[in-house]
């Protein structure tokens, strides 16, 4: 009976989440890891960038439209900019949330794991 219970302690120690964290690859793989796709958005792409003419050739018609275009491309490019960030954020506070979700589960799940090793301790101990 103390060798069954044994095993057990054996083998809650080696599926401890502790245990698995600890685990070190020694080899690299044989192909690196695919590019992670890119994230969805909801916000709207930016455009491209008008195209800015040279100051030492460009006449002053030419600088006032170009200006004229910026401002316009400026004022779209901010706002998906800005929706960008706020999405950025909220999925950052989703993952900060998550995180701590899953250290909580884990220091639960090591917790169990210590107090059956400690009751099985007590038991061979008799």
């Amino acid at each position: 009976m103390k060798i069954l219970t044994s095993a057990i302690a054996a083998a809650t120690l080696l599926m401890s989440a502790q245990a698995w964290a600890q685990t070190e690859t020694t080899t690299p793989p044989a192909t690196p890891p695919a590019p992670a796709a890119p994230a969805q958005t909801q916000c709207a792409a930016i455009a491209p960038a008008p195209a800015i003419p040279d100051g030492a050739t460009a006449n002053r018609r030419q600088l006032a439209e170009a200006d004229t275009a910026y401002r316009a491309w400026a004022t779209t490019a901010q706002a998906a900019l800005n929706c960008r960030r706020d999405e950025a954020n909220a999925r950052l506070a989703e993952a900060n949330s998550l995180a701590a979700q899953y250290r909580e589960a884990a220091t639960a799940f090591n917790a169990v794991g210590t107090q059956l090793q400690a009751e099985v301790a007590e038991f061979n101990a008799r």
